[in-house]
C-alpha cells in the first residue's frame, strides 16, 4: 500500500489554559497513533508531520476530518496541508541527505554507459508530475516554510516564500537557475522591522530548495551598503567581490541614501556594472519605509536593467509587537501569562515615549529583561516554573503615579496661569461632550524658555485628559521637531505618520519644534513636508491625539507665520515664563528635602544665593530655570558625600551649597558671557 507524508502548518494563536499553541494541542489530543490511518511522526508550535497508510487525497481528506472534529474553531483558510509519497530508498531522499551537501557518499550509483545514463537525482528534488496537484515538500523545505509562516505579520515576504517553494522545482527540472537569480528584490522596511530575520530565513528557504548555484559556502549572507556619493567623493566602484570561489550567494545593498536619486546616471552605471558581475548570485536591495509615490518611481528606475521584485515589511501594530515578545520569551523556554499582555504594551508604550524605539532589537532587549526578573522572582520565593505572571516582574513597567493630575498640577512651583489655562480647555472639552456639541481642537502650543515645565505639564496633561474621558491612554511620547524628518525623498511622510500611530490615544509633544522650518530652503530639507503631514494626522485624529509644539516664543511665532494651516489648527498657546528667584528656590527645597533634613541655616543661605542671581542671568534667553536649579541641587548634595566619605556626617551645608554654586558659575560663564556679576 502506498505511503504519504502530510505536513500540517497551524497559526501560533490562539493558545490554550495551558499555553499550547493548536498544533500542540492537536497532538495532545490525538497521540502517537493519529487514527487508523494517519500516525504522528513529529511535532513543533506551528507544525505536525504524519505518515498515512494510504495514497494523498485520502490521506489529505482524513487529516481534515481530525482538524474539524478537534479543532473545529480553526476555519480551513488558517491551516495548510502538504502531501508527498513517502521515499522508498532513504539511502537517497532520506531526511538527513536532504540537509547535507552532495558527494560521493550520498549519490546513487550511475550506469556506466553514456547511452543509458540517467540524469542525476537532486536529494532535494521531489518534484510531482505536471498533472499531480499534490504539493510534494522535502522535509528541510517544509520546516523552513513552517518557520517563515510562524513569523509575524511580513505578508509580502510569506507570499514571496510560497512563491519560490512552488517554482523550485521547475527551476531544477529545467536547470533555468540564472533566470532565477535574475530577480532581484527590493525590500522595504524600517530599521529593526525584520530585514535581517528575512534575509536570513531567505538564505535557508533557497539553500532547502537546492536553488542556490553555488556549494560549500559556509554563510550565506552579506549585507552592505551603497552610500550616496557627496562632494569630492564621486562614484565608489562596487566593492562587494561578486566573483570568484566562497563568496556568498545571496547579496543585499542598503541603497537607502539613494532614494531619489535611482534615475541618475551615477546610480545607473553602478547598477549596470552590479548585473555584469552578478554571476548567479542572488541580489536584494533595501530602502526604508516611503510613501507608494516614491516606491514606484524606485521600482521603475531598478527595472530598467533588473526584474525586480518588491517585498513590502509594513510597521508592526501593537497587538503585533505583543505577539513577537511572545515569540522572543518562548525561544528562550519562558511563556507569559495570558492576563500580562498589558505589561508588554505598557513597556513598548514606554519605550517609544522618547522617539527612539528599535523594533526588533528593542523588543528583545525587554524580552530578556523580563526573564531575568522572573529569575530573580523565582530565586527569593522558591520556585523553578517559567511561567511568567505580572507580579513577578516588579519594575518592568513604570510605575504609575498614585496622585491625580490636579495633584500634580498644583504641586508644581510657579505656573498658576498655566494651571488656570489648562483647566479652563479641559473643561471647556468635557462641556462639550457631555452636551452633544462639537469638542474644540485642543492641539496646543508650549512657548518659553528651557526649564520652565513644558514638558512635565504636558505629561501631566496626558493624565488629565484620560481622568476626565478624552484620552484613552493619556500616554505622553516626546521627539524632537527633526524626528519627523525623514533622510531620504519620501521617508518624511511614513515616519511621520509612524509617530503619530505610537501617539494616539495620548500626547505627541514637539520639542524645538519651530527647527521644522528653515527659510534657507535646502532642498533634501523634509521639515514641510514633516508639517504638512502632521497636519493631516492632527486633523484626521482630532478626537484621539493631542499635539503639543514646544520652543522659545519667537520661533514659535515664525513657525505659526509660515504655516496659517498649523496656526488654525493649534488654537490654545500656553506661555511659559521664567521662574523668578523665590520660584527657584522653592523648587531646590523641595528637591533637597526629598532626601535630606534641610536645616534653618541651609535654607537661608539657598534663599541669599538666588536672591543674588542677577537679573540679566534670570532674563536670559538661554537661562535653563528648572534645569539650572537642579544641576544646582546635584552638584550640592555630591559636594556633601564627598565631604562624608572624609569624615563628616552626609547633610547638606551653606559650605556645601556655596562649593556646588562657585563651580556652577564657572561653567556659566565659559558658556555665555552673561556672568554673574551685576
Amino acid at each position: 500500500m502506498p505511503s504519504t507524508i502530510l505536513h500540517l502548518f497551524l497559526p501560533d494563536r490562539p493558545r490554550d489554559g495551558e499555553g499550547r499553541s493548536p498544533a500542540r494541542q492537536l497532538a495532545h489530543l490525538l497521540g502517537p497513533e493519529a487514527s487508523g490511518l494517519l500516525t504522528l511522526l513529529e511535532e513543533s508550535d506551528t507544525a505536525l508531520t504524519f505518515c498515512a497508510q494510504a495514497e494523498a487525497a485520502p490521506a489529505r481528506a482524513a487529516l481534515r476530518t481530525l482538524m474539524e472534529a478537534h479543532l473545529p474553531q480553526l476555519p480551513p483558510e488558517l491551516y495548510m496541508i502538504q502531501a508527498y509519497p513517502a521515499p522508498e530508498e532513504p539511502a537517497v531522499h532520506r531526511n538527513d541527505a536532504a540537509e547535507a551537501p552532495l558527494n560521493e557518499d550520498n549519490l546513487p550509483d550511475e550506469p556506466k554507459s553514456e547511452d543509458t545514463a540517467a540524469p542525476r537525482p537532486n536529494p532535494r528534488d521531489s518534484a510531482p508530475d505536471d498533472d499531480n496537484d499534490e504539493a510534494i515538500l522535502p522535509d528541510l523545505t517544509a520546516r523552513t516554510l513552517a518557520e517563515i509562516d510562524g513569523l509575524v505579520g511580513m505578508r509580502e515576504f510569506k507570499e514571496l516564500a510560497h512563491e519560490i517553494v512552488t517554482v523550485a522545482p521547475q527551476v531544477r527540472r529545467h536547470g533555468s537557475y540564472r533566470s532565477f537569480a535574475s530577480q532581484t528584490y527590493l525590500f522595504v522596511c524600517n530599521e529593526g522591522d525584520g530585514l535581517t530575520t528575512c534575509l536570513k530565513q531567505l538564505c535557508r528557504l533557497l539553500d532547502a530548495c537546492a536553488l542556490f548555484q553555488t556549494g560549500g559556502v559556509q554563510h550565506r549572507l552579506t549585507e552592505a551598503s551603497f552610500p550616496y556619493p557627496r562632494g569630492k567623493e564621486g562614484l565608489k566602484e562596487p566593492s562587494l567581490p561578486m566573483t570568484g570561489p566562497g563568496v556568498e550567494p545571496l547579496i543585499c545593498l542598503d541603497i537607502s541614501e539613494w532614494v531619489g536619486h535611482t534615475g541618475e546616471p551615477t546610480f545607473r552605471r553602478w547598477l549596470m556594472k552590479l548585473m555584469q558581475q552578478q554571476n548567479g548570485r542572488i541580489l536584494a536591495f533595501h530602502i526604508p519605509y516611503v510613501e507608494q509615490r516614491v516606491l514606484q518611481i524606485t521600482l521603475l528606475d531598478l527595472a530598467d536593467l533588473s526584474f525586480v521584485r518588491p517585498v513590502v515589511l509594513d510597521p508592526h501594530p501593537m497587538d503585533e509587537l505583543v505577539a513577537i515578545s511572545r515569540t522572543f520569551l518562548e525561544k528562550n523556554g519562558f511563556t507569559l501569562d495570558e492576563d500580562a499582555d498589558s505589561l508588554l504594551e505598557q513597556r513598548i508604550l514606554a519605550e517609544k515615549s522618547d522617539g527612539h524605539f528599535y523594533g526588533m532589537n528593542t523588543l528583545s532587549k525587554m524580552a530578556h529583561e523580563m526573564i531575568y526578573r522572573k529569575l530573580l522572582y523565582n530565586s527569593r520565593h522558591g520556585l523553578t516554573n517559567s511561567l511568567i505572571q505580572a507580579n513577578q516582574v516588579s519594575g518592568f513597567v513604570p510605575a504609575e503615579a498614585s496622585a491625580t493630575a490636579a495633584e500634580m498640577l498644583a504641586g508644581l512651583a510657579g505656573l498658576e496661569n498655566v494651571r488656570s489655562q489648562l483647566n479652563a480647555v479641559v473643561e471647556q472639552i468635557v462641556y462639550a461632550r457631555q452636551n452633544g456639541m462639537s469638542p474644540p481642537c485642543i492641539h496646543m502650543r508650549f512657548v518659553g524658555s528651557p526649564g520652565t515645565g513644558k514638558t512635565t505639564v504636558a505629561r501631566i496633561l496626558g493624565k488629565m485628559l484620560k481622568e476626565a474621558g478624552v484620552l484613552r491612554n493619556g500616554g505622553f511620547v516626546e521627539i524632537h521637531g527633526r524626528d519627523l524628518c525623514g533622510q531620504y525623498v519620501g521617508h518624511t511622510a511614513p515616519r511621520t505618520e509612524s509617530f503619530v500611530r505610537d501617539a494616539l490615544g495620548s500626547v505627541l509633544f514637539v520639542d524645538e519644534a519651530y527647527s521644522l522650518f528653515r527659510q534657507e530652503g535646502d532642498g533634501r530639507d523634509f521639515g514641510q513636508e514633516a508639517i504638512d503631514t502632521l497636519i493631516t494626522c492632527m486633523e484626521n485624529y482630532r478626537d484621539d491625539l493631542v499635539v503639543i509644539f514646544a520652543g522659545y516664543p519667537d520661533e514659535m511665532d515664525r513657525l505659526m507665520k509660515a504655516n496659517a494651516g498649523l496656526a488654525s489648527r493649534m488654537p490654545y498657546e500656553i506661555r511659559f515664563a521664567n521662574y523668578g528667584r523665590d520660584e527657584l528656590c522653592r523648587i531646590f527645597l523641595h528637591l533637597a528635602r526629598v532626601n535630606f533634613e534641610c536645616s534653618e541655616a541651609f535654607c537661608t543661605a539657598v534663599q541669599n544665593y538666588f536672591d543674588a542671581l542677577p537679573d540679566k542671568l534670570l532674563g536670559a534667553k538661554g537661562f535653563s530655570n528648572a534645569r539650572f536649579v537642579r544641576n544646582l541641587y546635584e552638584r550640592t548634595w555630591g559636594k556633601a558625600l564627598t565631604r562624608s566619605r572624609l569624615g563628616g556626617s552626609l547633610t547638606l551645608t551653606p559650605e556645601d551649597l556655596a562649593n556646588a554654586g562657585r563651580e556652577l558659575s564657572v561653567e556659566v560663564r565659559q558658556r555665555s558671557p552673561i556672568g554673574f556679576g551685576r
